[in-house]
């Protein structure tokens, strides 16, 4: 099994989103993505050939079957899950 750490020191406007999308991509087998922080005011956005797609949210890797798994500390926002 491998597992990859995706963590951001530029408050959020590095790439995370992009590369966990194209990590996802690539990954063979099941993939996780795990939200701690950020709530709904989080945002990975990524392109597609239709344009670009932020996720708030869902992790990036949910547009390639990422399942998502919420830790207690990330504020689920209900009016715009």
């Amino acid at each position: 099994m491998n597992a990859h750490v995706i963590i951001g020191s530029c408050y959020g406007d590095e790439g995370k989103g992009h590369v966990v999308a194209n990590l996802t991509k690539k990954a063979t087998g099941s993939v996780l993505n795990v939200l701690t922080n950020g709530g709904a005011q989080r945002g990975h956005s990524i392109l597609t050939e239709d344009g670009s797609i932020t996720f708030h949210h869902f992790g990036s890797g949910a547009l390639d079957d990422a399942d998502t798994y919420f830790a207690e500390t990330f504020l689920i926002h209900p009016m715009t899950f």
